[in-house]
């Protein structure tokens, strides 16, 4: 079994409020079709995780 190696990523402070900004601005649809993940992640989910 492979171990797990530990890594660093490297972003600027330009990077990462221009990310904020666009997840503050996502437009998030009404509902899924189905509740589980078989087209992807629940919305209810990305949205806790969002928040």
């Amino acid at each position: 079994m492979t171990s797990i190696k530990p890594f660093n990523i490297q972003t600027s402070d330009q990077e990462l409020s221009d990310l904020k900004q666009r997840l503050a601005l996502t437009r998030w649809p009404d509902k899924e079709t189905p509740p589980d993940w078989s087209q992807g992640i629940p919305l209810s989910y990305m949205i806790e995780i969002h928040d």
